[in-house]
């Protein structure tokens, strides 16, 4: 009887085993298969935009409605950025190895610096810039402030993001209008000093910043 217990124990135990390995082999197939699905979402975009870049005639401009992939970072360089070396860290300065020594747009997940190992990246002719533009308004007893943040790349957000896209003279100028939002930190004397705090928007301070101005107050 106790060695009928014991078969039955060992049997148990190696179907656990398989268990195990099986929901490890699933698991492991499952998380390839969303990463492989956000690469081919990141490759529709880009190749999305920058078909509708290459219909665009020299002096002509237009606003295209694409689906944001959100979390994901939209950036450009231009040729003359060099190409990050290994060990460099990969910024606005610094490109990708993947744009060789051509202008590039690329989408990246989470960072700028992941645009190497986890985005897609894909060349244009011409020169190319990036703007994302937030108003923020706030107030303090002195009064209340407007100001906007300009940013040389664009954070994805949820749905449908109306991109605006000019081309002139080999110069491609894509751009994001955020809206407006409040926020309690705008005033004259805070806003330069001033850390966002507005979800995964800081990473357009962090790592695009370009510029922070007070639009007016009353």
């Amino acid at each position: 009887m106790r060695k009928g217990m014991e078969t039955n124990e060992f049997l148990g135990f190696i179907i656990a085993i398989i268990g195990i390995v099986l929901l490890g082999l699933f698991g492991f197939k499952l998380y390839g298969f969303f990463v492989d699905q956000d690469m081919k979402n990141a490759k529709a975009f880009v190749d999305d935009l920058t078909g509708k870049i290459d219909l665009l005639k020299d002096g002509e401009n237009n606003t295209f409605a694409l689906r944001g992939r959100p979390g994901w970072i939209l950036v450009g360089w231009n040729k003359e950025k060099p190409i990050a070396l290994e060990g460099e860290v990969i910024s606005k300065d610094r490109k990708p190895q993947k744009c060789f020594e051509n202008s590039c747009i690329c989408l990246c997940e989470g960072s700028i610096s992941k645009c190497q190992e986890v985005g897609y990246c894909k060349n244009v002719d011409g020169d190319v810039n990036l703007l994302g533009q937030i108003t923020y308004t706030g107030g303090n007893s002195e009064g209340v402030y407007t100001s906007r943040l300009n940013s040389s790349c664009i954070i994805h957000e949820n749905g449908l993001m109306d991109i605006f896209v000019s081309k002139k003279n080999d110069f491609v100028f894509i751009s994001y209008d955020y809206g407006q939002r409040e926020s309690e930190w705008v005033s004259e004397n805070k806003v330069n000093g001033a850390k966002l705090r507005d979800g995964p928007y800081n990473k357009l301070e962090n790592e695009c910043f370009i510029s922070r101005e007070i639009l007016g107050r009353s």
